[in-house]
C-alpha cells in the first residue's frame, strides 16, 4: 500500500526533539496503521523490525494529542486520515473515504467528534458503456469492397 508522507516532519520541533527510537516507532506507526489510522500494535514485532526496544508507553505520551488509545487497546493516529485524504469531508460515494469511515466505524471511534463530515451520496452501481451516447462513427474507407483483408488476393480481375 502505498501513502503521502510528510517530508517536512524533519523540520518539525517535535519530530526534531525525539530520541531516534521514537522517530522510527512514528514512522512505524504511520507506516503500519490501517487507513484511518488505527494499529493493533504488536510491541514485540515492533521493536523486532524497527531494531530498538521502545518504551511504548513513554513514546504515547511524548506523542501527547497526536495519538489516542482506543478502548479496545488499538492506538489512533488523529490527523492521519486527514492527511492522506486532504478533507475533512469524507464522501462514502469515494472508496479511499468509504473505507476510511467503515474503519472509523468500526472502531467505535465519533467521527463528527473529531470535525469530520460524513457525506452520504448514493454509489454509482454501474457504469455508462463508453460511447453509449455517441452515434456510431465508421472510419473513413475507399468504398470498395466487404472490409475483409488487405485488399490482396486471387480475386476476379486481379
Amino acid at each position: 500500500m502505498m501513502r503521502f508522507t510528510e517530508t517536512g516532519k524533519w523540520d518539525d520541533r517535535w519530530f526534531r526533539a525525539l530520541a531516534p527510537e521514537f522517530k522510527l516507532a512514528w514512522l512505524y506507526l504511520v507506516d503500519r496503521c490501517d487507513v484511518a489510522g488505527v494499529i493493533d500494535l504488536d510491541e514485540q514485532l515492533a521493536d523486532f523490525q524497527i531494531g530498538f526496544e521502545v518504551n511504548w508507553e513513554l513514546f504515547i505520551r511524548e506523542c501527547g494529542d497526536r495519538i489516542a488509545r482506543l478502548s479496545s487497546g488499538k492506538l489512533w493516529i488523529k490527523k492521519f486520515a486527514y492527511f492522506q485524504q486532504k478533507t475533512k469531508e469524507l464522501n462514502t460515494a469515494n472508496n479511499a473515504h468509504l473505507g476510511v469511515v467503515r474503519s472509523l466505524q468500526k472502531h467505535g471511534i465519533n467521527a463528527q467528534e473529531h470535525g469530520y463530515k460524513i457525506l452520504e451520496k448514493e454509489r454509482q452501481t454501474s457504469r455508462p458503456k463508453l460511447g453509449a451516447n455517441q452515434p456510431q462513427a465508421r472510419a473513413p474507407g475507399k468504398g470498395k469492397g466487404k472490409g475483409k483483408g488487405k485488399g490482396k488476393g486471387k480475386g476476379k480481375g486481379k
